[in-house]
This record gives structure tokens, sequence and C-alpha cells, in this order.
């Protein structure tokens, strides 16, 4: 037995050799083993690998196991590991010990769902973007509806396994949902919250409205979404008629009808008893079933200062009639 120091591996190498034969009597004895002596292969065989944040990569250079193969001998590390022709084995130190268990694969990794998305978008966007999310989620916290649930520009995952199959509404409610699974959380993770979002909204731009128009809709097929809304705006801009749905139907989009009404247009949402009114600048929400319009967060500052107005006037009264009673005293 010789030893070697092992640069390139960073530990020592025992090397155990057996008894050596001429290569014209190894090669008459085992062909099989004389071929693989005079064929070396000296590039690195494909090694199995784990992706994302943190990847490691494990293998075994092909021309050191082929030199094993051939030469009969086993190379015991320092480290704890023996590389034979059969396998890699881990010797774990125990009490002084070493004990053999086989190294099954690579360490499994977190998967990474981050947040987003990083699209920017204008002013106008902004704005019928975040009117229509306060009206959509004080309405439903009005009427107590549990397991209701809308987002704005979230990440929404919908492949376990897989975070590349993603998609971020404008707008998107989901009813049925764990909220606790959900809330205060950087992304929607389908298979977390226990629903799948069954409406999804747009906001057009000049930037996103090829994707919209013909990349989203089958995106919003795979997650399994009921109906997709499109928004322009702009007034007409970007999209003739600016408002647009459709509806899924026996895994097909059908279009939903838009007509025109009091000089804007009126679609009706199937799955959030809704009708959507393009009312220029805004897209208003009107409740079917109680007949009057969702309050947006421009509506919810001039209710509130239309009530403070009238307290104050209810408190100057009363202070007016309670100089009177002292006068008259």
């Amino acid at each position: 037995m010789s030893r070697a120091h092992g640069s390139d591996m960073g530990c020592d190498v025992q090397v155990r050799r057996e008894p050596r034969m001429p290569a014209p009597l190894q090669a008459r004895q085992d062909p099989a083993r004389a071929a693989v002596v005079d064929c070396r292969p000296q590039v690195r065989e494909p090694s199995p690998q784990v992706s994302g944040d943190g990847a490691r990569e494990w293998g075994v250079e092909a021309s050191v196991l082929t030199f094993i193969l051939a030469c009969g001998q086993s190379v015991s590390m320092s480290m704890g590991c023996v590389v034979s022709g059969c396998g890699v084995a881990s010797r774990p130190r125990v009490g002084g010990a070493r004990m053999s268990s086989t190294v099954a694969g690579p360490p499994e990794v977190a998967i990474d769902y981050p947040e987003g998305p990083r699209v920017p978008e204008g002013d106008l966007q902004t704005r019928r973007r975040v009117e229509l999310l306060v009206a959509l989620r004080q309405w439903y916290d009005s009427r107590g509806v549990e397991g209701a649930w809308v987002c704005s520009d979230l990440n929404i995952y919908y492949r376990e396994g897989d975070p590349k199959v993603v998609v971020a509404p404008d707008i998107a409610v989901a009813f049925g949902v764990d909220l606790v699974a959900v809330e205060n959380q950087p992304s929607y993770r389908v298979w977390a919250a226990g629903a799948t979002p069954c409406f999804a909204l747009e906001i057009v731009s000049a930037k996103t409205v090829r994707t919209d128009l013909h990349v989203k809709p089958a995106k919003y097929a795979d997650l399994g979404v009921d109906e997709y809304w499109r928004l322009d705006p702009t007034g007409g801009d970007l999209l003739d008629p600016p408002l647009q749905g459709e509806r899924r139907h026996s895994g097909r989009w059908t279009p939903i009808e838009v007509a025109p009404d009091g000089g804007g247009l009126r679609g009706r949402s199937d799955v959030l008893g809704l009708d959507l009114c393009w009312r220029p600048p805004k897209l208003r929400l009107w409740d079917i079933a109680v007949g009057a319009w969702l309050l947006d967060h421009d509506d919810q500052i001039a209710r509130a200062d239309a009530e403070a107005s009238a307290r104050r006037a209810a408190e100057a009264e009363l202070a007016e009639l309670r100089a009177r009673l002292g006068d008259s005293r």
C-alpha cells in the first residue's frame, strides 16, 4: 500500500494496489477491462444537479471511475467516502467508528416563490387598479363573505414545485380561500390558499396590450379562471371596445356581451354578481342585488367628508340650542 496526496480533492488518498499482471495477459483474460484501460475518457460526464438559489453540484470524474474500474482498486478518502465500481458510499463517524450508508442523491433545496411582478405602469393604470381593489375589498368585508380574497399585482403560482409557472393579474378574486395562508404573504400559492381565482382583470398599457390579448388568455385558462376581463383606461386608444370580457366555457373563451350604457359600457360578471360599467375615466362596479355602486376610495373619502360635515353641523346646532336655553334662564 502506498500513500498519495490528492491536491485536487483536498485530502489524503490511500491506494490499495492488487498484484498486477502484464497488459497483454490482462487483455487475454478480460478483454472488456483491457478496452477500458486503453480508452480512458477525458471528459466530465453529466452530474446530477440541484437547481435553485445556493445550488450545489456533485459528481465524480468519469476518468477517475474508469481508472478505478480498470485497475480493480478502491480509493479510501480521509473525508469518509469510498468510491468503488458499484457507487458512492458515505461513512460518517459515530463514536470513532465509521458506518456505511448509500447516498441516494443530492440534498433537497427549498424552492423560492418570489414576490412580484416587476412591470412598471403609468399613473392611469395605477389609479384604476387601486380604485377596483379598494371597492371590491370593502364590498366583501361589508357583506361578511367568508373566504373571499381580492389581490392586486400579486404573483400567483399554480403549479407546486415550478416557480416559473406564474401569472400576476392587475385584479384577481377568489372564494373559499384559507385567509390565514394568504394574508400578508408576498405571493399567492394556489395549493396553500386552497382555491383558484375565478376572476381576473388586466388594465392594459402600450407595453402590455399584446401580452394581455394573446398570452394571458392561455395562462388564465391553465390557471382555471372562469372570467377574464380587459380594460383600456385610455378609453379606446389600445382596445376597441375599451371594456372586454370573456367567459370560459367547455375549455374555450367566449365573449361576454358588453353593451353601450349611458355614455359608457356595461358588462355582467356572473362569478362576482356585479356589473362592470365603464364610466370614463373610471370602471365602476354595480351591485345587482342591492342596486347600488360599490364605493371606491374617492367615494369613501366623499362619504367620510359628508359625515364629518353633518356631525359638525349637528354639534353647532346643539351648541346654539344650549346657548339659547342658558340665556332664557
